[in-house]
């Protein structure tokens, strides 16, 4: 006899609010034991899948990739005011500006 998946899951459900095991559940409806416990992995699969659970072990990743053109120091102000890529050869440029900044 070939039932479909949603015939099996009916009879899960039924199955689990029983006290009956398995065996005795198949038993008496004429079901097939190990065709049972086949769609009775399909169903928890299928509910673990519908509650957002996934059983792969792996999980989604996002990262951000930044990159940085700045080769020199950044100078931070009290006031949030940056200076950035400072180096030797704008060291003096950057000192007067400090100056102007006070």
């Amino acid at each position: 006899m070939s039932l479909s998946p949603d015939t099996w899951f009916e009879h899960i459900q039924a199955w689990m609010q029983t006290q009956q095991t398995q065996v005795d559940y198949c038993r008496h409806h004429g079901l097939t034991p190990h065709q049972f416990t086949y769609w009775k992995q399909k169903y928890h699969a299928t509910q673990q899948t519908n509650q957002g659970e996934t059983r792969s072990g792996f999980v989604v990743a996002q990262f951000e990739t930044r990159i940085s053109t700045q080769s020199g120091p950044t100078i931070c102000l009290p006031d949030g005011t940056q200076i950035t890529d400072v180096s030797a050869t704008n060291i003096s440029i950057v000192a007067q500006l400090l100056r102007e900044l006070r």
